[in-house]
C-alpha cells in the first residue's frame, strides 16, 4: 500500500519570510536515542551530544538564522530559530511548488542528514533514524514567543517514558 504524504506546512506561507519558527524533529518510533531524563533534567548520551553540537552549528550554515530556546530530549528535539532579513533563498510559492526550497525546511534536512551521517559514522551498526518532516508553528508575537520559551524549558519536568 502506497500511502500519499500530505505537506504539513502552512499553504501559501511564505516559509523564507523573516520570523520566529517554532519547530519539533522526531526521531523514527519515537525511539529515546538522545539520552534519558532524571530529576527533571536531561543528561544526553552520545547520539544527544552529536544532535546538539549539530543543533548549534545551524548558524554556521546559514548565515542569516539564529538559534533561540531549544531542548534536546530523548526522542525528539524543540527549538525556535530565527529567520533574520532576506534569507539567500527567495521564492513565490503556488500550491504546486517544491516546498524543500524553504530555508526552514532545508535547514532541518541539512540538520537530520548531519546528525544521521555522524551517528552512522561513530556507530555503524546504530539503527538511528527520524520521523519524516517535522513539526512547525509560525511565532506571531511575543506573549506566544515566551509562553513557548517556557514549554521547551520546562520539557523535561513534564516528560514521561512512553
Amino acid at each position: 500500500m502506497n500511502i500519499e504524504r500530505r505537506p504539513n506546512r502552512l499553504k501559501s506561507y511564505d516559509y523564507n519570510q523573516q520570523g520566529y519558527y517554532y519547530l519539533t524533529i522526531c526521531t523514527k518510533n519515537r525511539m529515546e536515542s538522545f539520552g534519558n531524563i532524571s530529576n527533571g533534567k536531561m543528561h544526553l548520551s552520545t547520539m544527544g551530544l552529536i544532535a546538539d553540537e549539530y543543533w548549534k552549528a545551524i548558524m554556521i550554515h546559514f548565515e542569516k538564522i539564529e538559534l533561540d530556546e531549544y531542548i534536546i530530549m530523548p526522542d525528539h528535539i524543540h527549538g525556535i530559530i530565527i529567520v533574520n532579513d532576506d534569507p539567500p533563498i527567495h521564492t513565490t510559492f503556488s500550491d504546486d511548488n517544491d516546498r524543500t526550497k524553504m530555508v526552514v525546511s532545508k535547514i532541518i534536512h541539512g540538520f537530520k542528514s548531519s546528525v544521521t551521517r555522524e551517528i552512522f559514522r561513530q556507530a555503524a551498526n546504530s539503527n538511528f533514524g527520524w520521523q519524516k518532516s517535522f513539526y512547525d508553528h509560525i511565532i506571531r508575537n511575543e506573549k506566544e514567543l515566551n509562553r513557548i520559551r517556557k514549554y521547551i524549558i520546562e520539557n523535561p519536568i513534564r516528560f514521561t517514558k512512553k
